[in-house]
Formats: structure tokens, sequence, C-alpha cells
């Protein structure tokens, strides 16, 4: 049934597709259908999320947001700033973590990209971040995407700076945007908006160490 929920292009907009959904099940099973709607609109929403976040890329590479202006005309101040806004985030570090997923998706050849996406919409971006640094530097996504759907964000993030640590030292691939990283955490504030952990010391972990994306 949620799939029904996640294609109806009836009239009346989601929410109306949403109410229309949950009078398919009665009052006791009330907690199971709003499960189901949540999910469904996970789904929905979900894919153009990642898509978001390729475009959000091109914009910081091409330098393309200098060229957008606000509604009343004004430019935007910084890059933070354009990100911000046009994400709809509170948190730059977030911004960030957008962006760098889109990164990892531009390091692949569009048909297999078009699979990645996928993937990372199935496990949700939120997941998707911890493993970005393994992605970019060992080339391999479908293991680490099936590990981010399976294990808690603790556990996934100590996979993946173990998994980090084994590289031999001096060899060790630099990822795309390797710089684009260390110049955005340096500049990180020590406290951002909606993010539960403090930002210091990011800048500072020992090399071959995953950076902290949650």
């Amino acid at each position: 049934m949620s799939a029904m929920l996640t294609h109806d292009t009836t009239p009346g907009g989601p929410r109306a597709a949403v109410a229309r959904f949950l009078t398919q099940y009665p009052t006791a099973n009330r907690a199971e259908a709003l499960h189901l709607a949540l999910q469904s609109l996970r789904d929905r929403v979900e894919p153009d999320r990642v898509l978001a976040c390729e475009l959000a890329w091109e914009m910081h590479v091409h330098g393309y947001w200098s060229q957008i202006r606000r509604p009343d005309g004004a430019a935007y101040e910084s890059e933070e700033a354009y990100f911000r806004d046009v994400l709809g985030l509170a948190s730059w570090r977030t911004a960030y973590k957008r962006l760098a997923i889109g990164r990892m998706l531009m390091g692949f050849e569009e048909v297999e990209r078009g699979q990645l996406r996928a993937a990372i919409a199935a496990v949700g971006l939120a997941k998707a971040t911890v493993v970005v640094p393994a992605i970019e530097r060992l080339r391999e996504w479908k293991p680490w995407l099936e590990w981010a759907g399976q294990l808690p964000t603790v556990a996934l993030q100590e996979k993946v700076s173990a998994a980090l640590e084994a590289l031999p030292r001096g060899r060790e691939p630099s990822p795309p945007g390797e710089r684009f990283r260390r110049t955005v955490l340096a500049a990180m504030p020590d406290i951002e908006a909606m993010d539960s952990r403090p930002a210091s010391g990011l800048a500072h972990r020992p090399e071959g160490r995953a950076t902290p994306w949650l």
C-alpha cells in the first residue's frame, strides 16, 4: 500500500493522498498506517535530496552560486550563505555534507552514478555521509552502502575509520575535493546550529581517520 501513496497523483495534493491512504486502515492499526505512510513519503523525497547534492556540487565547482541573486536582487555575501539558503539548512557543516555526497557522485561515470544515486536514497543521506570518505578513497560503494543500511551509525563510523587507517602510509590516495574539505573544516566555528556534536577538533584529527560526518 505504501507504493500507492508514493505514486498517488490524484487531485488534492500530498495531504489528501495521505488521508486517503490512512483511511484504508482501521483505527486499531493507526500506528502501522502512520509508519507505512512515513516510509512511503521518505521513499518519494529522498531521491530528490540525493539529486540536489549532485547539483549543489556542480554549483560549487563552477562557482555558479556567485551569479545568483536573492529575490530582492541582492548578491549572496558568501558561498556558505547561498547553500544554507538554497538547501534550506541552518548549519554550514550540514551543507558541506551534501556537497560531499555530490562530489562523490560526480567521481563515477553516469551509468554507475544512476545505481549509486538509488543506493544512497535507499539508506538515506545521513548514513551516506558517514561512508563518503571510504567510498572516495577505496572506490567501492556497494559494500559500504550495504553496511550503511545494516549497521548503527557509531559502528559504521568505526568501520570507516578502521578501513582508512589500514591504507598504506605514504600511498593513501587523496580523494577528489580534499583541499576543499580541509578549507571548509578549518573555517568552521566550534558550535553550529542543529548539530548535536561540538565542531572543535575536526580539523586536527590524525591523517587517515574519517571525518565525523554525523
